[in-house]
């Protein structure tokens, strides 16, 4: 069924104003009157606008709710169509991946990838059998870029087996600064007077920009510039730079730790001689 119902309504014969021929009057034929009854679907996305917090925050998630038209049957399809791109990423020289990595859930099930950057800026759900009510869950996380992309609110769209539409309604999304990855931070290094080398990690939070110290290890007093110099080695980590009492300079390829910290890698490539002409390394 497509959720269209038909009800023909019979007048009875003292609405119309005449009596039926075993009553006297002169049979009139019943007019049928057609009356058209559309079911729609009631779709609500519980708890409102999903704020999606734009950085290391890590994924959020909102449901849809989809109460069907009384009597519809067979298999139910819904797609989730989003506004064409009105914003320009900021260009902050990071892996080849999108801003935004959906995941999605059609009546409590698995998640399982669904990109909405295919053509349509879509995102298609599985069919399922029409039932009173069916959810469509949607996991949305977003890095930096992302936040730049505000308010957006999408349409869910519900279509039965024949490809009628049987309801539609918005779903809203509110992308909003978050904390900036590991990537996009700096990192304070100190060394103490026994050649120890210490590293602050900035948080991303102006109340309390550094984390606590880490040590990175010693025998850094063989140094007399240390920096962090930024993705100098094609990874997409910052590396170190250490120049030597001799005016040797030395790269330590920076290496993500399983808990987003960055330190330098244990063994160093020289980079080359001369640079004791110069008094500071950035």
């Amino acid at each position: 069924m497509t959720g269209k119902r038909v009800t023909l309504a019979i007048a009875t014969a003292l609405a119309v104003g005449f009596a039926p021929a075993v009553l006297g009057g002169t049979a009139v034929a019943a007019p049928l009157t057609a009356v058209e009854a559309t079911g729609t679907a009631t779709i609500v996305q519980e708890g409102g606008p999903l704020v999606v917090p734009s950085g290391e925050e890590g994924a959020v998630t909102t449901r849809i709710r989809v109460t069907l038209p009384a009597g519809l049957t067979g298999p139910v399809k819904a797609r989730l169509l989003f506004p064409q791109p009105t914003w320009e990423l900021p260009d902050f020289d990071t892996p080849a991946y999108e801003p935004v990595t959906p995941t999605c859930a059609v009546n409590g099930g698995a998640f399982w990838p669904c990109p909405w950057d295919s053509p349509g800026n879509e995102v298609v759900f599985p069919a399922a059998e029409a039932a009173t009510t069916l959810t469509y869950d949607i996991r949305v996380d977003a890095d930096s870029r992302a936040a730049v992309m505000g308010n957006l609110t999408a349409s869910l769209e519900v279509t039965d087996g024949a490809g009628a539409v049987v309801g539609s309604g918005p779903a809203a999304f509110r992308f909003a600064e978050g904390t900036p990855e590991n990537y996009q931070r700096t990192t304070v290094l100190a060394r103490d007077k026994a050649g120890v080398l210490w590293q602050y990690e900035s948080t991303g939070r102006p109340d309390k920009p550094l984390k606590a110290r880490e040590r990175i290890g010693g025998g850094w007093n063989a140094y007399d510039r240390i920096a962090l110099a930024g993705q100098l080695s094609g990874s997409f980590e910052n590396d170190f730079l250490a120049r030597d009492t001799r005016g040797c300079l030395w790269l330590y390829e920076g290496v993500d730790r399983a808990d987003g910290g960055l330190v330098p890698s244990s063994t160093r490539r020289k980079t080359g001689w001369g640079w004791g002409i110069y008094d500071t390394i950035l």
